[in-house]
């Protein structure tokens, strides 16, 4: 199922500019808003409009595109750029040991940290959608709070590769039709791979409302499961993400060589349409609202989805657990 794939790099930098500037394109991952668009990595701000406003005299001085270096201010005009400032000056920054605001931060590389940059590109993207400054402010507030909450899974029926024990622990919640979650399969397998018996993978199922096939694909993968196929099912639902149907799905039911009367009973099974809703309500009380969602050590990740950067959380998830039981 895993293959080698080598690299390792910094976590902030140029490419985590480009990594938040998707981010507020919606590259996060899928949600039940529907499917978000990736930009490309080269992609312009919006044009400004010839017959804009003329800026509000009473606004204040005009904040930089670049206030935050690594953040992408140009996708935000003037007035959002202003109330981001304000909502970061109101907030202590989340970075370890830090005494100072979000806003004093996050003006620096050097005192930036991923958390600090994620709570900042989620309220850039609430401003871009209308939100409330006060609420922005407050979902902000939560969006740090849950990032240092610890959460607790059951793991006793969840599918998992690598050596349980381990002393890092990654959970997923994910959709088979998103393809967000599809592109993370490659991180995962490369996180694995890199880091061998030191980790222990599980994935749970989030099927989303919009997609049409995906909680039935989640019950196949689970079925396959009970004729010990059930990785083999996963990457093949994923391959074929795409083409989903009833009838793609036992098609690749029989190019497994399942036997196909007992993987129609499994695939209908009361339990497992359980199983998957059983996920997907822990998922939501853990705060999963897009897939695809990580967890390391039940703590929620919020940096980048690349393998270099998983990659170096998993590295420091590692010294965390070394270092408690000490």
């Amino acid at each position: 199922m895993f293959r080698q794939l080598d690299g390792r790099q910094r976590l902030l930098g140029m490419a985590g500019a480009m990594v938040v500037a998707l981010l507020l394109a919606g590259w996060a991952g899928c949600n039940n808003g529907g499917d978000t668009n990736v930009v490309k990595p080269d992609a312009k701000a919006p044009p400004v409009t010839p017959n804009a406003p003329p800026p509000d005299k009473n606004a204040g001085p005009e904040v930089p595109a670049g206030v935050y270096p690594g953040l992408p201010g140009q996708l935000l005009n003037p007035k959002e750029r202003a109330t981001l400032v304000r909502i970061t000056d109101a907030q202590l920054c989340p970075c370890k040991g830090a005494t100072v605001s979000l806003h004093a931060c996050l003006q620096k590389e050097a005192t930036q940290c991923p958390l600090a940059m994620s709570a900042a590109a989620m309220s850039m993207q609430r401003i871009k959608e209308g939100v409330a400054e006060k609420d922005v402010l407050d979902q902000m507030g939560m969006f740090i709070e849950a990032a240092y909450k610890k959460y607790e899974f059951d793991l006793s029926k969840t599918a998992y590769v690598g050596k349980p024990g381990a002393p890092v622990v990654i959970v997923e919640f994910a959709d088979f039709e998103c393809p967000f979650c599809n592109l993370a399969r490659g991180i995962v397998k490369a996180a694995l791979q890199a880091h061998g018996d030191n980790v222990v993978f599980y994935f749970k199922q989030f099927p989303l409302s919009f997609h049409e096939h995906s909680e039935k694909a989640a019950r196949a993968v689970i079925a396959a499961g009970r004729q010990d196929r059930y990785w083999q099912m996963y990457d093949l639902i994923f391959d074929n993400q795409k083409q989903l149907s009833d009838q793609k799905i036992l098609q690749l039911a029989q190019a497994l060589g399942l036997n196909m009367n007992r993987f129609a009973d499994d695939w209908a099974d009361p339990l497992i349409a359980q199983q998957v809703q059983d996920d997907k309500k822990e998922g939501e009380k853990a705060g999963v609202d897009s897939t695809p969602t990580f967890y390391l050590n039940g703590r929620r990740y919020l940096g980048e989805k690349t393998p270099e950067a998983f990659s170096l959380a998993i590295s420091d998830a590692l010294k965390a657990a070394k270092a408690e039981k000490k």
